[in-house]
């Protein structure tokens, strides 16, 4: 964190208002220079209480934020200030209030998601993995929020995740998870050499090409009773699944993340589609199927490893699905 480059502006001592003669006003003795002095006078008196407004404001922000006050705001010496030089200061220190403590960024990030969805559970470990703060929005599917006519300005398919940035609006996870690497890139998701970003995208393609439509076959039916008859198509689906799984495990054999020497958006890209086919799994609908997926730490074990590792990571348990709480 920054330091201020002072001590406390209690050490400041405004200056006196100026003289008559110092002010450049008439001496004569008339009554319109008498006014012009008082004219004078007051304008002196009005910039001397903006200064000093000034740097009441700033003690105030220095006391509660001392590390956050970025070094071009280093004080030059005591002068009087434009109105409009003091009305900027007052308001670069209102920002500084705002400011959330991870870095100094602002907390202008929006998400608005839904509990339960893998794709705003690849953006909120994104979120948490590189620090970020931002201001939960989270919408009840049950009550139409994600279809209402204000978030569909923001979204016009009605899905989660969306992210609002400032002014800038963005939808679809893996979109969200690449520009959140390349506007806040500590620590990098996406790979450090060109060889990287190549795996971490050809994981991440594999998981949408292979991953994505099999467990849609199996997870729906399963959760919304809807196509349970259709058991041939599941078996297909869960055999597909479990390709990928020993896929994903003989990776993970020889490494604790599936590209690199640390968690990558491969693995945060992953992660929320096993995490939501092993609840499935586990459902009482899902036994007469048959899936050969449990107990994970028996059927891949090192798949199992990494799903503990990701589980043990910092904040984690704030990306959690609300409602799987229950």
């Amino acid at each position: 964190m920054i330091k201020p480059p002072f001590k406390s502006f209690k050490s400041f001592k405004p200056p006196a208002l100026s003289s008559p003669a110092s002010a450049g006003e008439d001496e004569g003795g008339g009554s319109s220079s008498r006014c012009d002095r008082g004219v004078q006078k007051f304008q002196l008196q009005t910039r001397y209480n903006l200064l000093v407004a000034r740097y009441q404001t700033l003690e105030k922000v220095s006391r509660g934020f001392r590390a956050n006050i970025p070094v071009g705001w280093s004080i030059i010496g005591p002068r009087l200030l434009s109105a409009p030089l003091v009305k900027n200061c007052l308001e670069q220190a209102q920002e500084l209030v705002t400011d959330n403590y991870t870095g100094g960024r602002k907390m202008a990030i929006e998400l608005y998601w839904g509990s339960g969805s893998p794709f705003v559970w690849r953006v909120m470990l994104t979120l948490e993995v590189k620090g970020l703060k931002y201001e939960s929005k989270l919408l009840e599917f049950s009550k139409g929020e994600h279809k209402t006519p204000a978030y569909l300005r923001l979204n016009p398919r009605g899905k989660v995740p969306t992210l609002k940035d400032g002014d800038f609006v963005l939808y679809e996870s893996l979109a969200i998870m690449s520009y959140l690497d390349r506007k806040y890139p500590e620590p990098l998701l996406f790979g450090k050499t060109p060889e990287e970003t190549g795996l971490i995208w050809r994981s991440l393609a594999e998981c949408e090409s292979y991953f994505v439509s099999a467990g849609d076959k199996v997870v729906r039916p399963i959760f919304f009773g809807k196509g349970l008859e259709k058991v041939e198509e599941i078996q297909q689906a869960a055999q597909t699944l479990r390709h990928e799984l020993k896929m994903i495990d003989q990776r993970l054999a020889g490494s604790h993340w599936l590209v690199g020497d640390i968690i990558s958006a491969a693995d945060i890209g992953v992660f929320p589609l096993v995490q939501l086919l092993l609840r499935a799994a586990s459902k009482e609908a899902a036994q007469p199927f048959n899936l050969g997926l449990l107990p994970l730490g028996e059927t891949f074990p090192y798949v199992a490893r990494w799903v503990q590792r990701i589980e043990a990571l910092p904040n984690y348990q704030r990306t959690y699905p609300p409602h799987w709480r229950q």
